[in-house]
């Protein structure tokens, strides 16, 4: 789970460091994974299209992130509610 400010979609360095764990645990178990599914999620504050359009951020920049790193971007599927 990768937390972001209030508004932002930016990673956050100490989130990235869980992210990179989580890079290197898929990296070994890429060949024993179906698909690895990235939720984006953003707070019920606000108009809901800017929520949504926050929450596909998020998970776009995780799945950015991931596969910058060398994860197989073929089993990520990205999903994102407002």
């Amino acid at each position: 789970r990768a937390y972001f400010e209030n508004g932002s979609s930016k990673i956050l360095p100490a989130e990235a460091k869980k992210l990179d764990k989580v890079v290197d645990s898929l990296i070994e178990g890429e060949n024993n994974l179906n698909k690895v599914i990235i939720e984006g999620y953003a707070s019920k504050v606000g108009p809901a299209k800017l929520n949504r359009r926050l929450s596909k951020e998020r998970a776009q920049n995780v799945f950015n992130y991931l596969t910058k790193k060398g994860v197989n971007p073929n089993i990520l599927q990205i999903v994102f509610y407002g």
